[in-house]
């Protein structure tokens, strides 16, 4: 946000450069990774059901590179508790 007295120039360019981003049709980079980390549900919910621990999945998942913040893997441990009973969106809230 602009705090100061003056006001900004949006140019011609930056129009046409905003209209290009928002009329886009490619995922954002947010909506690539929960598009990516979906795929992980319900082989979550599996280990889940033969009794592997959150923990357990965590150490799994950071030893096969994929180090997540704690909000991100408790949407995906929310997602996959309720799997497939509940849409899989829950992970497309946004990126944390």
């Amino acid at each position: 946000m602009n705090t100061d007295k003056e006001s900004t120039v949006i140019t011609d360019e930056m129009v046409l450069a905003a209209m290009a981003v928002i009329e886009s049709t490619e995922p954002t980079p947010e909506e690539q990774q929960a598009a990516q980390l979906a795929k992980l549900i319900p082989v979550i919910h599996e280990a889940i059901k033969r009794g592997d621990t959150k923990d357990k999945i965590c150490r799994k998942l950071k030893a096969s590179g994929i180090d997540l913040h704690y909000r991100k893997l408790k949407k995906l441990f929310d997602a996959a508790a309720t799997w497939p009973t509940e849409s899989n969106e829950s992970l497309q809230g946004g990126a944390e």
